[in-house]
């Protein structure tokens, strides 16, 4: 039996270089969400249908706490990325990570 995927040290990088990124990008979408395309498709329901229903963002409800929880983890993930880039170039023997190997099919 194989070992599981995540002792795998590619995993392992993946997932430690990507995290951050992937927070922002997830809250981005749930804000876009929220807040442009659930209150357009809402105002075209309501336009089609002839009743008129208030769009009211879900996460507004509970008093924003997703907004707070959402804004501390990637307010304090950018910060900690921003020393840890610091750390780096302070180094004397720091080197620039490597490009990316194109994948199969990539130019």
């Amino acid at each position: 039996m194989s070992e599981p995927l995540r002792d795998d040290p590619e995993y392992i990088k993946w997932f430690h270089t990507y995290w951050r990124p992937a927070m922002g990008w997830s809250y981005m979408v749930v804000c876009l969400f929220d807040f442009m395309v659930a209150p357009i498709l809402l105002g075209i329901y309501s336009y089609i249908t002839g009743q008129y229903h208030p769009w009211e963002p879900l996460t507004i409800r509970g008093g924003g706490i997703y907004h707070l929880a959402m804004g501390a983890i990637v307010g304090v993930t950018v910060w900690t990325r921003g020393r840890e880039k610091l750390r780096y170039m302070d180094n004397d023997d720091y080197q620039p990570p490597p490009p990316r190997k194109p994948r199969d099919g990539e130019e």
